[in-house]
């Protein structure tokens, strides 16, 4: 059973619990990614590069707050550090032209890529630990989720 958590008094813990999202008693997984639709929408306005350096911070993150929370609480992921579903969402999210359809398929393809974990996102979610590893199975599933989007967007013209 995972230790009761509390957002008091540490900076990272507000970050790997994506500002209480983590807490909702139902999806915390899917509540925490709706956090990362306001990020996209900053996203947007910022030239390649510097998308990119945001993106890179997310990430940066996203593997030291989940890093610092799971060693505290002694457990390897704790179900409300949600920051790296926001830092996969970010990922699906690369390169895809920002609308309302484009980040309601970006987000339904995430939680799907990250629920089933395909490989190597599977391995990675059972051999790796720490922050790193709480955050690469979502990058992977980012990854997919990303390709399937551009794969729809072409299809679709």
């Amino acid at each position: 059973m995972p230790k009761i958590v509390q957002l008091r008094g540490k900076w990272y813990r507000w970050v790997a619990f994506g500002i209480g999202c983590g807490f909702s008693p139902i999806a915390p997984g899917t509540v925490g990614t709706l956090l990362g639709i306001p990020v996209i929408f900053l996203f947007q306005f910022l030239p390649g590069i510097f998308w990119f350096l945001g993106a890179l911070l997310v990430v940066a993150l996203s593997i030291l707050s989940s890093s610092r929370v799971s060693s505290e609480l002694g457990v390897k992921d704790h179900p409300s550090i949600v920051i790296d579903e926001v830092a996969g969402y970010v990922f699906t999210m690369a390169l895809i032209p920002v609308t309302w359809q484009t980040i309601i398929i970006g987000l339904l393809l995430f939680r799907v890529f990250d629920i089933i974990k395909p490989p190597p996102a599977n391995w990675i979610d059972k051999k790796m630990s720490g922050g790193f590893g709480i955050t690469a199975d979502d990058l992977v599933a980012g990854v997919y989720a990303n390709l399937t989007l551009q794969g729809i967007l072409i299809f679709l013209g």
